[in-house]
């Protein structure tokens, strides 16, 4: 046989369309990584977004707590937190296997103020990792500053209600 012109064109025929699939492939592949790491940081960023929001929730449970008078000061110095509130709520590790694999730690600050009667109370929260899955990252921290009431405060200066009056007294 013979190499003519038209066995040329068909090899030249062939490697051509070999090229075509390679450089398709090729192509496939590369736009596959690019979803692929564009997913992860997706995943990442909700991660950080929800341990975020995870803190806030934890430190506004525990002011309120504070503000209430549920808790004092010395109960939030150096407490480890796994759960929002004071009580623990049934099976929440059921619903979430994942919910006491991180643990916070609260840091209370308290200062004077020109406010009769309040304190500016600085708390803060910081990430305590049990596990590797964020280990790459920086803990999350969050710090919230509120003035409150921690003294009682003078009884006679509050005033009674209108809508008190008239109703029968209650003997103590």
């Amino acid at each position: 046989m013979t190499d003519g012109p038209a066995t040329i064109n068909m090899q030249a025929r062939r490697g051509a369309v070999i090229f075509e699939v390679m450089l398709s492939v090729a192509l496939f592949v590369g736009a596959a990584a690019f979803a692929l790491g564009a997913s992860k940081s997706v995943f990442t960023a909700l991660d950080r977004a929800r341990r975020q929001h995870e803190a806030v929730d934890l430190v506004r449970s525990k002011l309120t707590e504070l503000e209430a008078r549920m808790i004092n000061l010395a109960d939030l110095r150096g407490q480890e937190v796994q759960s929002v509130g004071s009580i623990e709520s049934f099976g929440s590790d059921q619903l979430d296997p994942q919910a006491h694999t991180t643990r916070w730690v609260l840091d209370v600050k308290t200062q004077r103020t020109q406010f009769t009667g309040l304190t500016l109370v600085e708390l803060s929260i910081t990430e305590v990792r049990a596990d590797d899955r964020t280990a790459g990252a920086a803990p999350t921290t969050v710090t919230i500053r509120q003035l409150m009431p921690l003294r009682d405060a003078e009884v006679d200066a509050y005033e009674q209600d209108d809508l008190l009056e008239g109703l029968p007294e209650v003997e103590p």
